[in-house]
Order: structure tokens, then C-alpha cells, then sequence
């Protein structure tokens, strides 16, 4: 902790002082400094470290922002159209305000578990008896009811407006039952073929437009076969790589038909044709190996965030008031609580910052939002509040109910785009999923034959 204390000062000074002095290639280097010392203390403090959520987040900052600098200066054509955002201060400004951002998520996490007086333990998977094809079939029977409200427009890419508040907690809430199942399969020794439900739950990615639930069952197998052999499986990882780089092929022209349909336009033999465009790279739309580079990469919607001296949406302006009301926001459908907000930061900051369309949808990254609000100081709140919320589910969930921690490790380690959101998941899904899981206990779909994980 003393470590990020003084990273949290330094990043601090750094990111208030920066100018052309401190060239793009020092603040690369500071970041990879700090990203492999914290990588040090998670890896010798934590068992099984990479399913924390601070290794989460701290993994894919690497991802979004340190790796895209370097695609930033390998692919510049690619990012033209940000030049006035991405010179050396900015993006220096990025990778130090996500170092503070990264040290204060720490912070938060083991203050609260010294609060805690949490001590080591040792996670130790369960024996399962499994009623295989009932937990096959329930699987089975997800994916065709997901598929369906995504091809009448209730879920997914294709959803409106007007129907996403009342099915988007339901939705969640039944795909995770589809990953809770997934689980239990594959920890249960006695079922070889895990990869079948696992395709079946990946179709879901598939209908709604979603690269991210194309390959989660992919990494869900990932992390259970990490868990079952103690070590990481490189060919689970390199398959997951290739998917997702096939998906970003494949979803494009996906997306573009998903597209037409919401629009009111009939699909036709021309709608198809033009998919095939897009999917063999003679369209005018952007060439899936673009989007890859491009969409991977967080530095531009950050350093916008950074610059932008604008007016502000009430998404930004009432930020805390909105996460303070969040328990409201959990239990209290919109019917009862008219003046529950809604999620229009991302097409505002698509218009405002990007000068894009409202579909675009671009996030600020959860940083930036809270650096619009009040700048680091509310970068630094933020993300002290995540890293203790973080420590207090993990104290609850592990290792008693350790599959739900599992089923839950998205909802948990991924933050959103508006920070309210957040809190909403973290208080609503955890609920739910419980009582699901007991649920699932008393029909004996599932026999844990050692109760203590």
C-alpha cells in the first residue's frame, strides 16, 4: 500500500506538471514501472490473483491505454482524426491519471481488508454432482429466449430505447444463470464435453451484436481450467485471442444488419450483399482489423475527457448524486422511481466529444467521467470507493459462495460507463444471483458434496 501512496502523489504531481518535457516515452515507462510492481504485490499477496478484480482492471489499463499509445504511434493513420488530442502532454496526462486512478483502486482495497482483519485463505473447488442434461437444458433454454428477445429488438445491438429499462436487469440476470450452469459443467469432472454449451452461450454475442458475450464463455473455460490446474492454459489463451480477433470481423457486418432493421428498413437480398462488403473488406465502412486497433483502444476518449472544457451533461454534473441514490436505483423499478436517471452519457460524449453520432455510444472510460466531474480529486474518491467496495464482496462472496463470486467476476471487476451504474450492479445482481443460487440448491439441479469452498 505504501508503494501506491507514494505512486498516487508522484502520478499526481506529474499529471498537474506535465508538458513537453516529459516526453510520451518516460510516461511509458513510469506506467510499465508501476503496472509490473503492482503486478509483484497481487501476484505474492493474493492467491489465484488473476481472477481479483484489481489484476482485472489493472490487465486490460494495460490494454486500453498503455499498448494503445504504442498502436497510437505504429497505426497514427488510423488516428488522424484525433490529432488535436493525442499530442505528447495529453496522452502523458492519460497514462498518468489512470496510474492514479489504478493506485487509489489498490488503496481502497487493502485499507478495507486491514479493516477487516482479512486473513489468507485457500480457495479449494468443491466435488459437484451435477444433473448434467438438466443444467444442459437450462443452458439451452437461455440462449433460445436470449436469442429471441434480442431478434424482436428487447436485448442487444438491436434493442429500443423504450424497451431496455424494463429487460436489461432481467437479461443480465438470465445469461448469468447461462454462466452459473456453464460452471458447474465444466467443474464437474464427470461431463467432457464443456465446449458445447460454452458455443451455444457464445451464439448470444453472435445475435445481439456483442463481441464481449462471443468470447466470455471462452473465458470463463479459461479461468476454471486455471482454477482445476493451478496454472494458466497458453492455447486457451491464444484460441481466445483469435476469437476475439474473428469477432471483431464478424461483428461488424452483424451490427450493420442489426442496424438496418432498427432503422425500419427492410432487409433485402442489397442488405446482404453489403454485409458481405463489409465482411470481405470492399465496403466504405471501417475494415474490422481498424475497428480492432481503434475500439481496443481507450487513449483518445480519454485525453478528450482530459481537454474537454465544455458544458456538461447532468450524467457528469449530478455524478455523486446519482451514486449516492444508487440503492434507490437497485430495488426500486422505474415505475415507482420516476426520476431514475438515464444512460445518455455515452451518446452525449459520442456528439459533445467525438463530434460522432448518438449511436456511436463512446464511454469516456470510467476515469474520464469522474475527471469531468471534479477532476482528480474525483478520480481519486472514485476509485478509492471501487477498490473498498471491491475488498467488501470479495469478503463476503469468497470463499463461501465462491461460484457466485465466479458467476459475478464481470458485474464485480468491469466498471461502466457512468459510475452510478456501478454501484446499481454491484448491489442488485449480487442479490439476485443469490437467491437464484439457492434456488438452484433446493431442486437439487446441483449436490455440493464439501460445503466449504
Amino acid at each position: 500500500m505504501f508503494f501506491n501512496l507514494i505512486s498516487l502523489i508522484v502520478f499526481s504531481f506529474l499529471f498537474e506538471y506535465a508538458d513537453v518535457n516529459v516526453i510520451n516515452y518516460f510516461s511509458l515507462l513510469f506506467s510499465l514501472v508501476h503496472l509490473v510492481v503492482n503486478y509483484r504485490i497481487l501476484s505474492k499477496k493474493i492467491e489465484y490473483f488473476i481472477i481479483n478484480p484489481l489484476f482485472i482492471n489493472l490487465f486490460f489499463s494495460f490494454i486500453y491505454l498503455w499498448f494503445g499509445v504504442i498502436s497510437i504511434n505504429i497505426f497514427s493513420g488510423l488516428f488522424t482524426r484525433f490529432s488535436s488530442v493525442l499530442n505528447v502532454v495529453f496522452i502523458s496526462k492519460a497514462l498518468f491519471l489512470t496510474n492514479i486512478a489504478i493506485s487509489s483502486q489498490f488503496i481502497g482495497y487493502f485499507l478495507i481488508n486491514l479493516f477487516l482483519a482479512k486473513k489468507n485463505f485457500s480457495i479449494t473447488l468443491p466435488k459437484l454432482h451435477v444433473n448434467k442434461w438438466g443444467a444442459f437444458l437450462i443452458i439451452t433454454v437461455v440462449v433460445v429466449i436470449e436469442n429471441i428477445f434480442s431478434l424482436l429488438g428487447y436485448t442487444g445491438y438491436y434493442a429500443t430505447i423504450q424497451n431496455i429499462p424494463f429487460f436489461s436487469t432481467f437479461n443480465v440476470v438470465l445469461i448469468k444463470v447461462g454462466y452459473l450452469f456453464l460452471i458447474f459443467l465444466v467443474l464437474n469432472s464427470k461431463f467432457k464435453f464443456f465446449v458445447i454449451p460454452a458455443l451455444l452461450l457464445s451464439t448470444l454475442g453472435l445475435v445481439s451484436g456483442s463481441k464481449t458475450l462471443i468470447i466470455l464463455p471462452f473465458i470463463y473455460l479459461l479461468i476454471l481450467n486455471y482454477l482445476k490446474s493451478h496454472k494458466l492454459n497458453y492455447s486457451y489463451i491464444l484460441n481466445i485471442v483469435i476469437l476475439l480477433i474473428i469477432s471483431f470481423t464478424i461483428i461488424t457486418p452483424i451490427r450493420y444488419i442489426l442496424k438496418e432493421r432498427k432503422q425500419g428498413y427492410s432487409l433485402n437480398r442489397n442488405t446482404y450483399k453489403e454485409a458481405n462488403k463489409i465482411l470481405s473488406g470492399n465496403s466504405d465502412l471501417e475494415l474490422p482489423i481498424n475497428a480492432l486497433i481503434t475500439r481496443i483502444n481507450q487513449v483518445p476518449q480519454l485525453t478528450t475527457a482530459i481537454v474537454y472544457d465544455g458544458p456538461l451533461p447532468e450524467s457528469v454534473d449530478e455524478l455523486w448524486i446519482y451514486t449516492i441514490k444508487s440503492p434507490l436505483y437497485a430495488f426500486l423499478p422505474s415505475t415507482i422511481l420516476k426520476e431514475r436517471p438515464k444512460v445518455s452519457f455515452g451518446s452525449w460524449f459520442s456528439v459533445a466529444g467525438f463530434n460522432s453520432t448518438e449511436e456511436s455510444n463512446v464511454g469516456a472510460t470510467f476515469q474520464g467521467i469522474l475527471y469531468m466531474n471534479n477532476g482528480i480529486f474525483s478520480v481519486i474518491f472514485g476509485f478509492l470507493l471501487v477498490g473498498i467496495v471491491q475488498g467488501i464482496l470479495i469478503y463476503i462472496l469468497i470463499p463461501k459462495h465462491f461460484f457466485l463470486y465466479l458467476v459475478l467476476i464481470q458485474t464485480i471487476a468491469f466498471l461502466p460507463q457512468e459510475p452510478w451504474l456501478y454501484f446499481v450492479s454491484i448491489l442488485q445482481y449480487p442479490v439476485l444471483m443469490f437467491v437464484i443460487y439457492k434456488i438452484i440448491i433446493k431442486l437439487k439441479l446441483i449436490r455440493i458434496m464439501k460445503e466449504d469452498v
